[in-house]
């Protein structure tokens, strides 16, 4: 976590230039005391040398105090900043890291998991910038302090002094290796309380639907339960080792009184060393007591370190191109050859998959469930680099280009479509941020939308809702398609984007396609017969690999796999 300090070097060099000033002067105060002590004792009892002698280390004192009042406020102000600019950059570190990582880490890990790492642990990690950091350093630079002052008075006080504050030390030390792991356990416990949270709000409707409500709350107080029972376990493991850490430097007073006490007697110390000394031993015991406080908050914030920076440090990521060519010119022809490809090593999703799309033209791509027609746009966007075979894409191969190159010239409808909640505007702008209304309008208008746009209170500045959950699965669909062709690809694919919707919203989202697909190349992913007639022609693949192509007449007279796919269609469609 320290390495974050240094992102940003200016604001953490000033906060601690304030704080070293700020305790400089802070151990100058007792000094300044345990003198005016001695000078005190010295001076003719009511005489102008006891006036001067007051007056002089009052006026000091006062000098001191405000003066280390003001970089205190400094500190206070850079150490604010330091602490809200680390933990910004580090949630922005986040998610690019998110934008960067492959679907495999999304299907290892739950969502609740990564959103609880992202947020909670980021914002446990704060503490640690703003207060254990420096507060740990202000505790160094006192101890190293006090112990100068007080030799340069009484090395055997001193040497007293620095014992204690070593035996709090390793006591504080064993005690927080020993919470590490309750804290983990904690943290762990709270991924569960997340996941679960999130899991009933998506999943309301399906809970309501079949009355489990009860069973939900049950199954939920469970989870919270167990996370209470382990944030107790460290509750309790603190509050017994806190008071006793408390204790051992608080017994350095009375030493140190008992000695000093005997060296004043003994006429090889002054009065004005001891008070001093007891000043500079109260300033370390408080600021042990505030350490004993912030070790539980180190803990926690090393614990939640540990559990982020293993999201930063995953390497399920597609590796970027060092010297990306630049996209060719062209109007999106894709050529796939001889691919092999498979999720897990032992098991190929496809195998020698070739096949050539022709700049402009509209071809499908069917196949039975499990063939491998979603992984052919998960390869295409790179989102896995298949460990065999080329796919080229206007003649370049696709590992040559930069990923934002390639993404920038496909187009994507998935059969989910996701709206962000926001105005439909910028959810039909989300890759063409700088679009005008008349291009929006003429997407709008190709994707057969302006009519449902038209119905809305504020048109394309209404709000859709988290998911777009003020439209239909239709109108998701076609505002989705408006979104692909505002991006103007040259590539524009479409998996299975009417797989879920009724035969009217079908019907709609037919004329919505055939004008989308006009003038590009367009691949439809599909089982849809309606889909099938749209395209020039149809590619079939079963068991990762091309079983046949041709038109749908063809195809459906000599290719079995096709017309066992739209058999039922066809009979439906003449009935």
């Amino acid at each position: 976590m320290l390495r974050m300090l240094w992102t940003v070097p200016d604001l953490t060099a000033a906060t601690g230039l304030f704080l070293l000033v700020a305790l400089a002067l802070s151990l100058a105060r007792p000094w300044i005391l345990g003198s005016a002590v001695d000078a005190l004792e010295s001076a003719s009892a009511g005489s102008q040398d006891l006036a001067r002698v007051a007056t002089r280390f009052g006026a000091m004192f006062l000098g001191v105090t405000l003066a280390m009042n003001a970089f205190r406020f400094l500190y206070g102000d850079a150490r604010g900043r330091l602490t809200q600019t680390i933990v910004a950059n580090i949630r922005l570190r986040a998610l690019e890291k998110l934008h960067v990582l492959s679907p495999v880490y999304y299907g290892e890990n739950d969502s609740g998991q990564i959103i609880a790492r992202v947020s909670r642990d980021v914002q446990k990690m704060r503490p640690f910038f703003g207060l254990v950091v420096f507060s740990i350093l202000q505790l160094g630079i006192i101890v190293i302090g006090t112990f100068l002052f007080m030799a340069s008075q009484s090395l055997l006080l001193a040497s007293v002094t620095v014992l204690f504050f070593l035996a709090t030390a390793v006591m504080l030390y064993y005690t927080a290796r020993r919470l590490q792991p309750l804290n983990r356990q904690a943290d762990d416990m709270y991924d569960g309380v997340a996941l679960d949270i999130k899991e009933n709000i998506e999943g309301v409707k399906i809970v309501k639907s079949f009355g489990r409500e009860s069973r939900q709350v049950k199954r939920f107080a469970s989870k919270l339960d167990d996370y209470i029972r382990g944030t107790i376990a460290v509750s309790d493991f603190w509050s017994v080792r806190m008071p006793v850490s408390d204790s051992i430097f608080g017994l350095s007073i009375p030493v140190i009184l008992l000695i000093g006490g005997g060296l004043v007697i003994e006429g090889d110390l002054k009065k004005g060393a001891i008070v001093s000394s007891l000043f500079y031993a109260g300033r370390i015991f408080h600021e042990l007591r505030s350490l004993i406080r912030l070790v539980g908050m180190s803990q926690e914030a090393g614990v939640s370190a540990q559990r982020f920076f293993e999201l930063l440090d995953d390497t399920n990521t597609v590796p970027s191109t060092e010297s990306p060519l630049a996209l060719p010119k062209g109007r999106g022809a894709l050529v796939f050859e001889k691919v092999g490809f498979g999720y897990k090593e032992e098991e190929e999703i496809i195998s020698d998959l070739s096949f050539n799309i022709r700049p402009g033209e509209c071809v499908a791509l069917v196949g039975p469930t499990g063939s491998g027609k979603s992984t052919v746009l998960s390869l295409l966007l790179r989102f896995f680099d298949p460990p065999r075979g080329n796919i080229y894409l206007d003649g370049a191969d696709i590992r040559r280009l930069s990923l934002a190159d390639l993404r920038s010239a496909v187009g994507c409808v998935f059969q989910e479509t996701f709206l962000f909640s926001a105005t439909m505007r910028e959810n039909l702008a989300f890759a063409a941020t700088q679009a005008t209304d008349e291009k929006i309008r003429k997407a709008v208008e190709t994707a057969q939308l302006g009519k449902f746009l038209s119905e809305l209170p504020e048109g394309l500045d209404t709000i859709v809702g988290e998911r777009g959950v003020t439209l239909s699965g239709g109108q998701k669909q076609r505002a989705a398609i408006a979104r692909a062709l505002l991006s103007d690809p040259r590539l524009l694919i479409l998996d299975d984007a009417m797989a879920s919707v009724d035969a009217q919203t079908e019907s709609g989202l037919v004329h919505a396609l055939r004008e989308a697909a006009k003038e590009r190349t367009t691949l439809l992913i599909t089982q849809r017969l309606s889909g099938v007639l749209l395209a020039d022609r149809a590619i079939v693949v079963d068991k990762g690999g091309v079983v046949d192509e041709g038109s749908h007449a063809e195809l459906y007279g000599r290719c079995r796999i096709y017309k066992e796919l739209f058999e039922g269609q066809v009979l439906e469609t003449a009935a």
